[in-house]
């Protein structure tokens, strides 16, 4: 069942009747030849099948990625800000309320 076939960019596998594996080298730029090559040996693979196959592409492991400090500040400055501003709404509403009426006590 594991058949594992090689192209230009990705290694594909297929690992049961309807998973296929496809996973990149390290290194490579995508390029619609290369996806090109990837769906080909999908149809191959799946023999006309390829709607019912569920495709798992898995990125190299150097795959590269940035964390910005300053992204970071805004995100969390933005989202406390957010968070003190909808407490406020929802504890002004709260504080209206009389507790003794709440729970039918108060008339």
């Amino acid at each position: 069942m594991n058949e594992l076939i090689e192209t230009r960019q990705a290694t594909i596998e297929r690992t049961a009747d309807n998973v296929l594996e496809v996973r990149y080298k390290p290194g490579q730029t995508l390029d619609p030849a290369g996806i090109g090559d990837v769906l080909h040996e999908r149809e191959r693979l799946c023999g006309g099948q390829e709607g019912q196959a569920v495709l798992a592409v898995i990125p190299p492991d150097a795959l590269p990625y940035r964390i910005e400090p300053m992204r970071i500040v805004t995100n969390v400055a933005s989202l406390l800000f957010a968070s003190v501003i909808g407490c406020a709404f929802v504890l002004r509403r709260v504080l209206k309320i009389d507790p003794a009426s709440a729970i039918g006590n108060g008339t």
